[in-house]
């Protein structure tokens, strides 16, 4: 029993050594939710990271937040509201857990040296485009509660892939409000260094459902041939 006070030293250690490591810090944990719900959430955990400066936030969607479709559709909402903020992209982490056990979701602090609360965490489906071929990027619903799409991204895509063309079509209830429209998104396109000869805007029939859709399209010489 001679190494008796060197193991209690150790132990001692061990538990001061783990006592100072940095802890997450669970803000909010809910279950399936409503968009305008959710965003309040999101809200808050904007406030928490306001008050904490040096931490991360962590966000864990589990399997009873509902489907594979709703939980992605979740995921791309709160990364569009970080990017209408004032946070970096990098103090924004989201994942998934197939732990059964687990609530719908769990917004999470994590100071710099804690350990990611996750259990069992799953990959996020590929999400690779094929941009030879045209795809609908993105949808701009007129009131939209909820909204998924954020213009600068559709900027973004189009300024890094040079030989692709934005295409917009306006649903609207009026043929009037569509010219308007039309005018608007070019312009605010045009500010986010999109070339106007890269821009296609086309005016749908009226519509009771009102929305822009806004397109990828390739240039037909840069489409594959088969």
């Amino acid at each position: 029993m001679r190494n008796l006070p060197a193991i209690l030293v150790l132990i001692l250690a061990i538990n001061a050594w783990s006592q100072d490591k940095p802890q997450a810090q669970l803000v909010d944990e809910f279950g399936p939710q409503q968009c305008d719900e959710f965003l309040a959430r999101v809200d808050n955990l904007m406030i928490q990271l306001g008050t904490n400066p040096s931490a991360n936030a962590l966000v864990v969607f589990g399997p009873k937040f509902g489907s594979a479709e709703k939980i992605n559709r979740f995921r791309h909402l709160i990364e569009m509201e970080f990017k209408r903020s004032t946070f970096s992209a990098n103090r924004l982490r989201i994942t998934q857990t197939k732990d059964s056990t687990a609530p719908g979701g769990k917004f999470w602090l994590l100071p710099d040296g804690a350990t990611v609360p996750v259990v069992d965490p799953v990959k996020w489906p590929d999400e690779t485009i094929d941009i030879s071929r045209p795809f609908l990027f993105g949808t701009e619903q007129m009131d939209d509660v909820c909204p998924t799409f954020y213009l600068d991204d559709f900027a973004e895509f189009l300024r890094s892939h040079s030989n692709l063309h934005g295409k917009i079509v306006i649903h609207a209830y009026l043929q009037r409000a569509t010219t308007e429209d039309a005018v608007k998104w070019l312009s605010d396109l045009e500010k986010l260094r999109v070339p106007r000869k890269r821009l296609r805007v086309f005016l749908a029939k009226p519509s009771n459902w009102e929305r822009v859709d806004f397109w990828i399209v390739p240039r037909r010489n840069s489409r594959k041939k088969h």
